[in-house]
């Protein structure tokens, strides 16, 4: 095995025991569905991108620094306060600051991968992906009861875009902007190791979310840190491995924002379809 495959292999492996320790905690069983869709976009992007030079990242290696040491900084505070739940602060905390930063070290978006102008940039691979994982999505979900039910009628027509965009908005594009495009562009800065990124990203985008589960009276693992964490690796830490890799390869965080938007939003169409009256 040549020694440029081996740091890979190991982040491969320690990815496969951390996600195997969540099922154990969470007394689940292997979802294999889940991780084939997901293996077979990755793949797709594989194939739409298999003739692009590697991704390098074009921070500075002093503003990398700052940014990781940013967010590690954020991560530690949403354990002590309440900084969860607002769409203020997630602009203000994960755009506008990271924003800031990097225009003070004269960064340009482009160092991460981020463009405004490469919104629907290589969009086929966008809309096959989606045809791969739409209908999975909708048979696998929480609610995929009702949501077939909301097939039946013309309405669903209106929710299901009203959902992917409205996860857009509230959540969708300031985690990819700051997790893939910020956090990743500078690990792999610091790094130069295109597995390591995409795997602490991932880490770190699961670590995130376990206040989510640990401090919210409605969610089942409330009060329960271990299950915290092991229902973030089950779900977030899976997810931020497929986006991760995902922008990598397009070279282009945009693609994270609209497959987290799909992924987020037909996960919620059900809940929106109760929230609306329509």
């Amino acid at each position: 095995m040549q020694k440029k495959y081996l740091p890979s292999l190991v982040i491969t492996l320690l990815s496969m025991g951390i996600y195997f320790w969540s099922l154990t905690i969470l007394k689940k069983g292997f979802d294999f569905g889940l991780i084939a869709i997901l293996a077979i976009v990755a793949l797709l992007y594989m194939y739409f991108f298999r003739n692009d030079e590697q991704p390098i990242s074009l921070l500075q290696k002093k503003t990398s620094g700052y940014l990781v040491v940013y967010g590690l900084l954020y991560f530690a505070s949403i354990f002590f306060m309440n900084l969860l739940g607002s769409s203020i602060v997630y602009w203000l905390v994960q755009f506008l600051i990271p924003l800031l930063i990097l225009k003070l070290h004269k960064e340009s978006l482009s160092s991460i991968f981020f463009k405004w102008s490469n919104i629907f940039k290589d969009g086929k691979a966008i809309l096959v992906s989606v045809i791969l994982l739409v209908p999975f999505l909708i048979f696998e979900v929480r609610d995929s009861e009702q949501i077939l039910k909301l097939f039946q009628s013309w309405k669903i027509i209106l929710y299901m875009p009203i959902s992917i965009l409205y996860m857009l908005v509230i959540a969708a594009f300031w985690e990819e902007f700051f997790f893939r495009g910020i956090l990743q562009s500078s690990i792999l800065k610091l790094t130069k190791s295109a597995s390591a990124s995409i795997f602490l990203t991932a880490l770190f985008f699961s670590t995130y979310h376990i206040p989510m589960r640990y401090y919210n009276v409605r969610s089942e693992y409330h009060g329960d840190l271990l299950s915290s964490m092991a229902g973030t690796i089950n779900e977030q830490f899976i997810m931020g491995l497929f986006l991760g890799f995902v922008v990598y390869k397009s070279k282009n965080v945009w693609h994270g924002i609209w497959l987290h938007s799909i992924l987020n939003g037909v996960s919620f169409v059900y809940q929106l379809s109760l929230m609306l009256v329509l």
